[in-house]
């Protein structure tokens, strides 16, 4: 039997929704197949404590209690499907991931993002360089902005000089690193590959932060329907801000059907790419992470080729740099200088 349960707002029914009794969704959860709506997804989230809500975060599947007989462990796809069943629970509901996503965030969006934000500063100020100025960088910092107005007022002619030599000082420096790294090009080798079969490799998250990239995403999500990985196996994130309706509503149309999650970001400071991917990664739940921009075009095999190279690393490798190219060089005298400045970083300055 369906109960028809009438929400109210002032005495006048507001919202229907249906709720199963208890022995329609017992027949649905020896099959695992009840599946939850929004509304239920939203109810069960906002029960559950905060160590859980990390946890769904991480994991995906949750626990859920809807009334007498109605209640249970609900997982949203193969991945938390295989992490529910690991802690020792038996699925009898389903839930679109997406809702999940949109539940977690439409209830706690403003306080995971100041978590995103001020969470390394909070629990570990020492690594953070929030507030860490110290007295004596701010009486350095005055004498030196003393010193140039004063050269700026009596000696104009000697402070012309003193900087033009410490930006020289600089350039030279920097044009030396890149000379040695030429002649000493070729010392770096990549991790020893492990042939890994599709069942082997790790799931692995994509976090992709777009900004007013509306019109980027098209080849965006092609370039990553494109990655030759596992589809069970592949975690992808974009990451957009809510202020952004016009890049969030492309968002929504395009990812339809790709299994890729839309992470919205809560209005906030500072609006930084990093807090928007400390938010995302509170939600990854791969033992592999990646970064894309909206402009990138990712080889197809890259994934892969990275999960391999990681297997057969020891543990001292902590992370793989990508090489990055300009696919334009030849189109025009710009690109040309940005595939040389490309070329130098990425073929021989970071493989050293």
């Amino acid at each position: 039997m369906v109960k028809i349960i009438a929400d109210r707002v002032g005495g006048e029914p507001d919202v229907l929704q249906t709720v199963p009794s208890g022995n329609e969704h017992q027949r649905e959860a020896r099959r695992g197949q009840y599946p939850l709506n929004r509304s239920e997804i939203n109810r069960a989230i906002a029960r559950l404590s905060t160590g859980e809500v990390l946890r769904l975060m991480r994991e995906g599947w949750f626990r859920y209690d809807l009334g007498p007989g109605v209640r249970g462990h609900a997982a949203s796809d193969a991945l938390s499907a295989a992490a529910c069943r690991q802690a020792g629970h038996t699925i009898t509901g389903n839930a679109a991931r997406q809702d999940v996503v949109d539940a977690i965030l439409s209830q706690d969006g403003a306080h995971l993002t100041l978590l995103a934000a001020n969470r390394l500063a909070d629990t570990a100020p020492v690594l953070s360089a929030r507030g860490h100025i110290r007295p004596m960088q701010y009486a350095v910092g005055a004498a030196l902005a003393l010193l140039t107005l004063a050269a700026a007022v009596y000696r104009p002619d000697l402070l012309q000089v003193l900087l033009l030599a410490t930006f020289s000082v600089v350039f030279v420096s920097l044009s030396l690193v890149r000379l040695v790294a030429m002649f000493l090009h070729g010392g770096a080798k990549l991790p020893a590959r492990a042939q890994l079969g599709d069942d082997e490799l790790p799931v692995y998250s994509v976090l992709v932060p777009v900004f007013r990239e509306a019109n980027m995403l098209p080849h965006l999500i092609r370039s990553l329907q494109a990655l030759r990985y596992p589809a069970a196996r592949l975690d992808v994130k974009i990451i957009l801000e809510e202020a952004d309706i016009e890049t969030r509503q492309m968002a929504e149309r395009l990812v339809k059907g790709t299994g890729f999650e839309l992470i919205v970001v809560s209005p906030g400071m500072p609006q930084t790419k990093p807090r928007a991917l400390n938010l995302a990664l509170l939600f990854a739940r791969g033992d592999l992470v990646t970064i894309y921009d909206a402009e990138d075009i990712p080889q197809p095999a890259q994934l892969r080729l990275a999960a391999e190279c990681f297997h057969g690393a020891d543990a001292s490798v902590a992370c793989l740099q990508a090489r990055l190219a300009y696919y334009n060089c030849n189109e025009n005298w710009l690109t040309r200088q940005f595939t040389i400045e490309y070329a130098t970083l990425f073929d021989l300055i970071l493989p050293r």
